[in-house]
């Protein structure tokens, strides 16, 4: 429906003006049918005692037929019909509903076409018909009844269960280890062990058989692997991995042989007695890993010392900023003082050409009355002489005119150079303020970071010194050890990589092996209930895995982003119509402090996580911002998009540096494998890496389908992506061609909670 006023005020030429209206496919104001000569809609009213509801009953009534016109992405005569507070407040022709009043509300009347304009127009883009008559009998009922609205729509969606052959992952994730990954397949939700390249768990919830309805459309993991996050239609669900301590596999050995070899895997153990157990090739010498210290300790340890040296790239940044900004400085206040200088020359020639300007100006009026007292004698000579004196003096003006406008003008430059030398101190008097905070907290966070390091590396010693290897035997793919201090502790017999630990046993115990369990915590949301607007884009874990930030939104009409504190289910703070369109993309910080994101009306935006406040919008791709990722060190910003184009940002200044190109189709992911190189997922399909604002530097061997996933470890030295084809490939390093190829499980898992392979 389209509805407007007439602005004028008056009401002559009521016919003239309907025409006109009809004409132009707009209403200037109200006009009834009965004058135009068309009869109106007749009203079937409902059943009596029928109760109407605005989502339920009226939302279905608007959506093909008003809604098309009236939204907040297209707002005819400033009217929007998308909820009754939006009705009531109206557009150009005032409220478009009077509650229990159908008779004087215009909704009802143009749409009865009582009065004109008749809505929806005959012919229009959206195809919109008119109403029918139980439908705006429905519709009187409701404007009657009050109007009636319990907010979004409660009605059940009734679901269809997905064909098996629907494989393609949509979502992926990976802790910060590079240990584990899930993909979201379809509605499902797979975990791998990308030490052992095998699929661990295929995550259930058990009043749905799957782990979604929907298809899986985001997937987080935390750092730590501790929590997963998974995104569908309204809603978010929270998987926890726990590590038992008791299970049904096979016990330590008593008195394990000091010599353990498996053919299978062509490796040996060594116990060493006092010294630390090793891991050797069955045949020869190598050592392939020393089993001293446990996943999560040396996990903790290279994340520290990774942390510190971010710390430090940034602390140094930070010096170099401040560095220039008080170099600058003085510069700033040296050119306000010569702006101030030349403005007192200017104002000086200036006085002095004006007096020479108006003397030669005085002297030509003179000239100019004498000539006009000689024409009065009618004096020929006089005549003449007058004239000849009055040209002179016209002549003698150029000069001081021309020479005073010229100072003028020049005062006026100098004026503006002024006016630009003090808000240039001004600027370099808050950047110098802006770059000693920032130099401030990065000494800080060096200094943390240091602290926390050396901490770290302690407790790794610590646990090295008092795990000495007791036993050691081989169990469901893994070497298995056990532990002076009760522990046990399972590594990749394939390249000594440390994998779990299990505490909480005795010294010398025999408790069994299990593998570690997923269960669903809690769900956040359904598809009649829920904070959450539509479908689930976007999910990602802060660095230390204590928030997780949740993208999405009403689609066309606005991007939200909400912010959770993952243990207790709360909702911090939400960003809510951030985008105009939905958030299709998410990044925290290395610091944790900023997040990024990507939304579907073709920008990024920065957030201050530490004031929940929107701080900076980047402008430039156009088509829908597919993708998001920060440098290691926190200084550069990468966005790909749908407009194939990977474009690189200071975060902080909103600069925008060089695009990368080479990709055919949509970048769908984007992530820093290093400080001056990404990695991009598209749809050619290709994963490859680009130099910052450069070229291609490498290809990774080509996926067969459209890759839609991409995930990659805070070292940029794992990487994951998946696609169309339903093939997570795993990549080490610069290595063009996989690690693993891994498909969906080939085996049927248990029923339950978190089944497991």
């Amino acid at each position: 429906m389209c509805l407007t006023r007439r602005r004028d005020g008056r009401r002559g030429l009521r016919g003239l003006a309907a025409a006109l209206a009809v004409a132009l496919g707009f209403g200037a104001f109200p006009v009834r049918a009965a004058e135009a000569g068309t009869a109106s809609i007749a009203l079937v009213r409902p059943p009596a005692g029928t109760q109407a509801e605005f989502q339920r009953d009226v939302v279905p009534i608007l959506r093909a037929n008003c809604l098309p016109c009236h939204n907040k992405t297209s707002a005819k005569a400033d009217l929007l019909l998308e909820s009754v507070a939006d009705m009531l407040k109206g557009g150009e022709s005032g409220p478009a509903i009077v509650l229990g009043k159908p008779a004087e509300s215009l909704l009802l009347r143009v749409s009865t076409h009582e009065v004109k304009p008749r809505m929806p127009p005959k012919e229009n883009k959206a195809n919109a018909r008119a109403l029918t008559p139980e439908e705006l009998g429905l519709l009187s009922a409701w404007i009657e009844q009050g109007a009636r609205s319990s907010g979004r729509a409660n009605e059940a969606i009734a679901w269809q269960p997905l064909a098996a052959s629907v494989q393609n992952i949509a979502a992926a994730a990976i802790t910060a280890d590079g240990r584990l990954a899930a993909a979201g397949r379809g509605n499902e939700l797979v975990v791998y062990d990308l030490g052992l390249g095998v699929p661990v768990a295929r995550l259930v919830d058990p009043t749905v058989g799957t782990a979604h309805r929907d298809t899986v459309n985001a997937v987080a993991l935390s750092p730590d692997g501790e929590w997963l996050a998974s995104g569908g239609f309204r809603e978010v669900k929270l998987w926890q991995r726990r590590i038992p301590t008791a299970g049904a596999s096979s016990p330590a050995p008593v008195g394990a042989p000091t010599v353990l070899t498996n053919a299978e895997f062509s490796c040996r153990v060594s116990l060493g007695g006092t010294e630390p157990a090793r891991l050797l090739e069955l045949k020869g010498t190598n050592v392939l890993a020393q089993l001293e210290l446990d996943r999560v300790v040396e996990f903790a340890a290279a994340t520290a010392v990774r942390r510190t040296n971010q710390t430090e790239g940034q602390w140094a940044a930070a010096r170099t900023a401040r560095e220039t900004a008080l170099k600058d400085l003085p510069l700033a206040v040296e050119r306000r003082g010569k702006a101030i200088t030349a403005l007192a020359v200017a104002g000086t020639n200036v006085a002095e050409k004006r007096v020479a300007f108006e003397r030669a100006t005085g002297e030509r009026t003179r000239m100019e009355l004498a000539l006009l007292r000689a024409e009065r004698t009618g004096d020929t000579n006089q005549i003449k002489a007058a004239g000849e004196k009055r040209d002179a003096a016209t002549k003698a003006l150029e000069g001081p005119e021309r020479e005073w406008k010229q100072t003028t003008t020049k005062e006026g430059s100098a004026e503006e150079e002024l006016r630009l030398a003090a808000l240039g101190l001004t600027r370099a008097t808050l950047a110098v303020s802006g770059a000693d905070r920032r130099w401030a907290d990065a000494a800080a966070d060096r200094q943390t970071a240091v602290e926390a390091c050396a901490q770290a590396l302690t407790a790794a010693q610590r646990v090295a010194t008092n795990s000495q290897v007791t036993a050691a035997w081989f169990a469901e793919g893994q070497l298995i050890t056990a532990h002076r201090d009760g522990s046990r502790r399972t590594w990749n017999p394939r390249t000594g990589a440390a994998l779990d630990v299990f505490r909480g046993l005795a010294p010398g115990s025999e408790a069994p092996f299990t593998r570690p369990q997923w269960r669903l915590v809690r769900t956040l949301g359904n598809e009649t209930n829920s904070p959450f607007a539509d479908r689930i884009n976007a999910l990602a874990f802060r660095p230390d895995g204590a928030r997780l930030a949740i993208g999405g939104g009403d689609p066309s009409r606005g991007g939200d982003v909400h912010v959770l504190e993952p243990i207790r289910g709360d909702i911090r703070y939400a960003f809510t119509n951030l985008h105009s369109d939905s958030v299709l993309a998410l990044a925290w910080s290395p610091d944790g402090r900023w997040l990024a994101t990507g939304g579907a009306d073709r920008l990024a935006r920065l957030l201050d996580t530490a004031s929940a406040q929107f701080e900076r919008v980047f402008e430039g791709h156009t088509a829908h911002v597919l993708a998001v990722g920060w440098s290691p060190d926190g200084r550069l910003l990468a966005t790909g998009g749908a407009d194939s184009a990977i474009k690189f940002w200071e975060p902080f200044t909103g600069e925008k540096r060089k695009s990368a190109s080479g990709s055919g189709k949509e970048i769908t992911g984007v992530a820093f494998v290093s400080a001056d190189q990404v990695v991009g997922a598209t749809g050619d399909p290709a994963v490859a890496v680009w130099k910052v604002g450069g070229d291609k530097v490498r290809d990774y061997e080509k996926p067969a389908d459209y890759q839609q996933a991409l995930a990659v470890t805070p070292d940029g030295q794992t990487l994951v992506a998946g696609g169309l084809d339903g093939i997570l490939r795993v990549w080490r390093g610069t290595e063009p061609k996989p690690v693993w190829s891994l498909g969906p499980p080939t085996k049927e898992p248990a029923v339950g909670t978190a089944a497991q392979r």
